[in-house]
């Protein structure tokens, strides 16, 4: 807790402060009584900037510092270091939440979440490196993708992308949603230290294996008479090789790049996965853009991560580049209304309302109950749920904004709170 000599006068004894500014706790920050999980905050400061460079409160002058540490939020951890795996992050979060009962109870807690982490691959890279200094067995990460080098037939002058897209998928699905990529130079290094030949799929799983990553691409460049054509095949790792999906994209040599935007979406929307599947699939037929597609995973990623704020910024990038992206603007709506900012999410849902052709029909359903919501109509957002649910009983959204309604409105109704359970 003493780093850098940052240290403010006074002790506990005097009724003061003890301590360094930047690493207290904000009970401790607030004078009041602290205990082991005050230290496992400071501990938490400590191993950010250890990991980060940069310390999560820092500002200009004591009270500045103090405001952060009581309510400002530390950037996510990730952005600053892409390299991070998910599951350092989490805990880096648990140990820097405001609340002392949401952190972990004492040392021995956090010692064991910390060894839990031992072999997870950072998606940056480095995780050949953990993998061979340590045990050789690598905790697989179902997020991280490792993406090998592609066999290439026909003319000499597609040769580069062999190991070129390599470097090119991994940068397109690197922060789509949850997905992480091992850093391009990590999968061609460790492959050069191996005899060469053509990366067959079982030896990809064994070098995805060593890396974390727990997903993997392959895939080759067809060329014939001035027209290409790229094949990818994502798998997973766990198990066996097992091909998730399939991808193929053909079109004139001259339009390489556009062609690798459209093989990676059909990757993405092919992916197996949680409830968030079916908003990547939708996503990618609302929009014609990588960019805005990827950007509009990020948002969906942020919001499963609870971090309201940073997820109105991502669908902010994704409405820049396509200013109809229906599906965009709505869930920056819902976003912007989590985090206190009703008059924007009120704004995005008309201009998702103002593109609403571009949404499916489900979706364009929910969107007119949450602008009820949004204008407190309450009654008519009840009727357009239940509408919704009576067509799609299993859809969490809807379920999830009825409960929403019944909580906050049910009691000024006369009907009982525990209706929203």
């Amino acid at each position: 807790r003493s780093s850098g000599g940052r240290a403010i006068a006074g002790g506990a004894r005097g009724g003061g402060l003890q301590g360094t500014l930047p690493y207290m706790s904000p009970e401790q920050a607030l004078g009041q009584e602290v205990d082991a999980r005050s230290d496992i905050f400071s501990f938490g400061t400590v191993l950010y900037e250890m990991a980060t460079g940069r310390c999560p409160f820092e500002a200009e002058g004591a009270m500045a510092i103090v405001a952060r540490i009581l309510e400002a939020e530390p950037e996510p951890p990730a952005r600053l270091q892409p390299g991070l795996p998910a599951a350092f992050e989490r805990v880096l979060n648990r140990c820097l939440r405001k609340k002392p009962a949401e952190r972990y109870d004492d040392a021995r807690e956090l010692v064991r979440a910390l060894l839990d982490l031992r072999g997870a691959a950072p998606a940056g890279g480095g995780g050949a490196e953990t993998a061979e200094q340590g045990s050789g067995t690598v905790a697989l990460s179902p997020t991280t993708i490792a993406v090998f080098p592609f066999t290439v037939r026909g003319s000499d002058r597609f040769g580069y992308l062999r190991e070129g897209m390599v470097d090119l998928l991994s940068t397109k699905l690197d922060g789509a949603g949850d997905l992480r990529s091992v850093d391009a130079h990590v999968v061609l290094g460790n492959l050069a230290r191996e005899a060469g030949g053509a990366v067959s799929p079982d030896r990809a799983q064994g070098l995805a294996e060593r890396l974390g990553a727990g997903l993997f691409v392959l895939g080759n460049v067809l060329e014939a008479g001035g027209q290409v054509q790229l094949n990818a095949t994502l798998y997973e790792a766990c198990g066996g090789a097992q091909a998730v999906t399939r991808g193929s994209v053909q079109g004139d040599a001259d339009g390489i790049f556009g062609m690798v935007d459209d093989l990676t979406t059909q990757l993405l929307t092919g992916r197996c996965g949680g409830p968030e599947t079916r908003f990547t699939r939708i996503a990618a037929l609302a929009t014609g853009s990588f960019a805005a597609l990827k950007a509009y995973l990020e948002g969906e990623a942020e919001m499963r991560a609870m971090r309201r704020e940073p997820a109105v910024e991502a669908y902010r990038r994704s409405v820049a580049v396509d200013q109809g992206f229906a599906l965009a603007w709505y869930r920056m709506s819902v976003a912007a209304l989590w985090s206190g900012q009703a008059d924007l999410a009120l704004e995005a849902a008309r201009q998702a309302l103002r593109h609403r052709a571009r949404l499916s029909e489900r979706d364009g359903r929910l969107l007119e109950a949450f602008h009820a919501v949004l204008q407190a109509d309450n009654d008519e957002a009840e009727r357009l749920y239940r509408s919704v649910l009576g067509t799609y009983p299993d859809d969490v959204e809807a379920w999830y904004q009825l409960g929403e309604i019944q909580f906050h409105a049910g009691p000024l109704r006369g009907r009982p709170i525990g209706d929203s359970r």
